[in-house]
């Protein structure tokens, strides 16, 4: 047998679908920890010998990264780079803010386009393709381990869309700390606000806070969440200021630990389903 490709992602929600369509056929390496923060992560030396090291490089793209391009070059890497995000239809972010300047323009994408399990679907084809060209061999088993994660996130999505219906969740607008959740709310009818921009490395000033506020309270804002590896000081505040409920962390663009609620991207997607309907049900 082979030795197994070695793919480095940058965050763990691309090392998921690398490791559920590449299976013993890849290792993967991210460069950001689960429960650490993509936005604010600083690349290290060790980090440019690994993607020297690497077979194929797997990207989020739509400037989710704003390192790994100076990173790639600094490494000398010969690895193709496949951006995982290539065809997905894009979504502008929500919110009222416009002072978001991480790598982002005003009116920039959201770019946390696998938050919708249909654009998920688009990463794994992306890396279903990649794989194939690098490993032509084993292509077969790659497409089979493919065609099983479209079964299962398609089960996936008709089970968070009947939870949502059944518990009267959907119309309803949130407050998240930043701007992660376009995609995910266009999917399930939700609307998500945010006093920060794109990236948590955004800071509101007081007027857009308070711009905040008034739209928060004209909308009717039913809930806030904090997001996990992202200060909550700021959601928390306005929360109280609304007197609305402040649920448990939903997870944006990384996973918690191996024996958290959301090691993976189906049981993200299911924690922060399930963490909505707990808030907007008042548990």
């Amino acid at each position: 047998m082979a030795d197994p490709l070695h793919v480095v992602v940058t965050f763990p929600v691309l090392g998921d679908f690398v490791q559920r369509v590449g299976g013993d056929g890849v290792t993967v390496t991210s460069l950001v920890g689960a429960g650490a923060d993509a936005h604010v992560y600083e690349p290290t030396p060790a980090d440019a010998g690994v993607l020297a090291r690497a077979d194929l490089i797997v990207v989020n793209g739509l400037g989710f990264e704003g390192f790994i391009d100076r990173l790639i070059a600094a490494s000398g890497s010969a690895a193709p780079v496949v951006v995982a995000s290539d065809g997905v239809t894009l979504q502008e972010a929500g919110g009222h803010d416009d002072h978001d300047h991480h790598d982002h323009g005003d009116d920039a994408p959201d770019p946390h386009a696998f938050q919708s399990i249909d654009n998920a679907l688009i990463y794994i084809d992306n890396i279903t393709q990649a794989l194939c060209g690098l490993d032509a061999e084993n292509c077969d088993t790659y497409q089979a381990r493919q065609g099983e994660a479209h079964a299962e996130f398609a089960a996936l999505n008709v089970e968070l869309h009947a939870a949502l219906t059944g518990a009267g969740a959907q119309d309803h607008v949130l407050l998240v700390p930043h701007n992660a959740f376009a995609y995910f709310g266009a999917a399930y009818g939700l609307t998500f606000e945010a006093p920060q921009g794109l990236s948590t490395e955004s800071e509101p000033s007081a007027a857009d806070l308070a711009a905040l506020l008034r739209a928060l309270r004209d909308e009717g804002a039913a809930a806030a969440f904090p997001v996990s590896g992202a200060s909550d000081r700021l959601v928390a505040r306005l929360a109280a200021e609304l007197s609305i409920p402040l649920g448990a962390p939903l997870y944006a663009e990384n996973f918690s630990a191996a024996d958290g609620p959301a090691a993976d991207f189906i049981a993200m997607q299911r924690h922060n389903v399930g963490a909505i309907i707990a808030a907007l049900q008042g548990e």
